[in-house]
């Protein structure tokens, strides 16, 4: 067994801040790319609305990549809101709306609540709304078209954003009371409960990461013992049976291969 505690880079931003953890020490492991990456975004003001490349446009953008991306809300106040989607399907219309920053009419705007998943298809036009710390996992590929910023002056990528965009998607909201599970094509995020000492088989995966909730975790696994810190990022590869003690929530992120 391999096991990791992730470095986090803690980045100011004009919005709040981005906590990154490293995959720099995944990659020696791995020895490839990782294929994901995992962040914590704490928002004290609303991000852009952006969109990230869909498989239809890699292509004519000519990048080297979609991103799919989803998100945990661990912290929201009352009434907080995300940006998840577009009301027109007509691009000339789209266009005008964000030129004119007169985009009200055009957006799709939801309350989110603790607990909740956020899937955002690549493609999709979304913003994360002040006030909301979220766990956002995601394919490792950072490229982002803003295409409206609240007059913050940042350079804005229209053009190419919509490229990008692809009005019909299959973006969604997970209510955390019905699923504890997010399942795309790329990866697995799943929230377990644990209460004493429970038993995983995970020999069926190269590698997932482990992100404590809440405190109070203990890791056992290939005669390795670890005391799991609340919301770092673990990562574990080639282990077989996995012994986790006490009473804590956890967040499993597993690579999807059977797409």
């Amino acid at each position: 067994m391999k096991y990791i505690k992730l470095e986090e880079k803690h980045l100011p931003r004009v919005w709040g801040e981005e906590v990154v953890f490293s995959c720099e020490g995944v990659e020696n492991c791995l020895g490839y790319k990782s294929p994901l990456l995992i962040k914590i975004l704490k928002a004290t003001d609303n991000l852009s609305y952006q969109v990230h490349p869909s498989k239809e446009s890699v292509k004519e953008l000519g990048v080297p990549g979609s991103k799919n991306e989803a998100w945990y809300v661990l912290n929201s106040k009352p009434n907080s809101e995300i940006g998840l989607g577009v009301k027109l399907t007509d691009v000339d219309i789209l266009k005008n709306k964000f030129l004119n920053q007169d985009i009200a009419d055009v957006v799709n705007l939801y309350n989110v609540f603790n607990e909740d998943f956020v899937y955002i298809e690549s493609g999709t036009l979304h913003m994360l709304g002040k006030n909301i710390e979220v766990l956002e996992v995601q394919q490792n590929n950072d490229i982002t078209y803003r295409l409206y910023d609240f007059n913050r002056g940042r350079e804005l990528n229209l053009e190419k954003g919509m490229i990008a965009l692809k009005a019909h998607n299959h973006s969604k909201i997970l209510d955390s009371h019905k699923t504890k599970l997010l399942k795309t094509e790329d990866f697995v995020m799943e929230k377990r409960t644990i209460k004493g000492i429970e038993n995983y088989d995970f020999s069926g995966y190269e590698y997932f990461y482990i992100i404590p909730l809440t405190a109070g975790g203990l890791l056992k696994c290939d005669g390795n013992s670890v005391m799991l810190e609340k919301l770092k990022c673990y990562f574990i590869k080639d282990a077989t049976q996995v012994i986790l003690n006490g009473c804590f929530d956890a967040m499993f992120v597993f690579e999807n291969k059977d797409a």
